[in-house]
């Protein structure tokens, strides 16, 4: 799901990338920042920002992104393993998804909502 962001509250001792929680129709959803957790340059929240809250069985999260451009969906076959090089990152990375002019990283949704904290 796709939402505008919302007031979240600060939770003590987790990690930096987690920026806090917020009530999301009765669930308690923590609030992860993605730039913060790929070691990037934090980016002021702008009238494009919004939160993608995903799911993988219990494991729930909001993802504070930029802006979203599109959602599209990617045919398996338009889909390579990750090079070598990007193994090292946790296994965060589950393919590269090729299009006509473009290529896309696709994340693990199952292990960008693991909890390490």
């Amino acid at each position: 799901e796709i939402i505008k962001p919302i007031e979240y509250t600060r939770v003590p001792s987790v990690p930096e990338y987690v920026l806090g929680v917020f009530n999301l129709r009765g669930s308690v959803i923590p609030l992860i920042d993605l730039r913060k957790k790929f070691s990037l340059n934090a980016a002021k929240p702008s009238t494009s920002t919004r939160y993608i809250v995903m799911k993988d069985g219990d494991n729930v999260a909001g993802f504070v992104i930029d802006r979203l451009t599109e959602a599209i969906r990617i045919q398996q076959n338009r889909i390579d393993p990750p090079p070598e090089t990007l193994l090292r990152d946790k296994g965060m990375i589950y393919g590269i998804g090729k299009r006509d002019n473009s290529i896309l990283t696709i994340l693990k949704v199952e292990t960008l909502l693991k909890r390490d904290f």
